[in-house]
């Protein structure tokens, strides 16, 4: 098909809406609608639960996470999502617990401690939950799960 050349200034033509078979994992991520998105990914031939998406290299269970959508993270892990994947560009990856510490609800984080995540994990700048919930200001009843959880790891 021939590219037509518009003069500079001409108006672009707006994309049409994408139609379901157009729409990736990634859409229906950004839509919100992560039940979609876990459905694509368990199709043979799909990406794995850890494949990261869009500029800030998230994974499913990140962007869940951001969107203290609990039933989708839930979901997700009890899919075979690791409750610690990392995600993130390459120069600062986190863990979904590290990311709702930074975006996230404490009912979110709190949620997290409870279904398995490792508040002692690091990102690759060398800070942990704990760090990050003080530096935050989080609340106290989240900096007090975070501490007892590092405490009974320790035991």
């Amino acid at each position: 098909m021939p590219k037509i050349l518009l003069p500079h200034g001409a108006p672009r033509m707006a994309k049409a809406p994408k139609t379901p078979k157009q729409k990736k994992v990634l859409d229906y991520a950004q839509d919100g609608d992560f039940v979609k998105a876990l459905e694509m990914m368990l199709t043979p031939r799909r990406r794995s639960l850890g494949t990261r998406f869009g500029q800030a290299q998230l994974t499913l269970l990140h962007l869940a996470v951001q969107k203290n959508d609990m039933a989708a993270a839930r979901m997700l892990i009890e899919s075979g999502t690791p409750v610690d994947v990392k995600g993130g560009i390459f120069s600062n990856t986190f863990t979904p617990f590290i990311h709702a510490l930074k975006m996230s609800s404490d009912e979110t984080v709190l949620a997290l401690l409870e279904l398995g995540a490792t508040p002692s994990a690091e990102t690759t700048c060398g800070q942990n939950a704990l760090n990050y919930a003080l530096d935050l200001k989080r609340s106290a009843a989240v900096v007090e799960a975070i501490m007892a959880r590092l405490e009974s790891v320790k035991a």
